[in-house]
């Protein structure tokens, strides 16, 4: 048996390959389609605080204090991550919200909270959920002289949503 190497087999190869299409084509043949149909009916996004609490401890007035939290992005689209926030309260006292600063991941100067704002006005997707937009922020204040001594607490509400 002789077998042909190079461009002749090639051509050999081909010209029996369709010799073989050829005989079935021949043969009766149906065809029925397929119509795959999805709905998605939002973009997805999702915000997870992994650590959602600033405890700042026993902090004198003049003293300052501060602690981070974490939290990650995920969004096939471009996002915004908002805030509102409260002012921190006691029984009796209340320390204005404009006292407290953030500083953190991607935030090129520290802001100054107050009642709502815009922490990152528009970032990428990250739709990969291996690989979110991972942060952290750290809150800090200078408790003022003038603050009654007790617990206060305030809330801060983040919001990713998609632009």
């Amino acid at each position: 048996m002789n077998v042909r190497r190079g461009w002749q087999g090639l051509v050999g190869w081909w010209l029996l390959m369709l010799g073989m299409v050829g005989a079935l084509a021949s043969q009766a043949c149906a065809v029925g389609m397929v119509t795959v149909l999805v709905n998605v009916p939002d973009a997805g996004i999702t915000l997870t605080l992994t650590d959602s609490e600033a405890a700042l401890g026993a902090v004198d007035p003049g003293q300052m204090a501060s602690d981070a939290v974490t939290g990650t992005v995920r969004s096939s689209k471009r996002w915004q991550l908002t805030y509102v926030a409260t002012d921190l309260s006691s029984a009796t006292d209340a320390i204005a919200i404009e006292e407290v600063r953030l500083e953190g991941t991607a935030i090129p100067a520290p802001i100054v909270l107050s009642a709502q704002g815009t922490i990152y006005p528009d970032m990428p997707k990250y739709p990969n959920p291996r690989h979110p937009f991972s942060f952290s922020h750290v809150f800090s204040i200078t408790l003022p002289w003038t603050v009654d001594p007790g617990s206060y607490r305030g809330l801060i509400v983040y919001s990713a949503t998609q632009r």
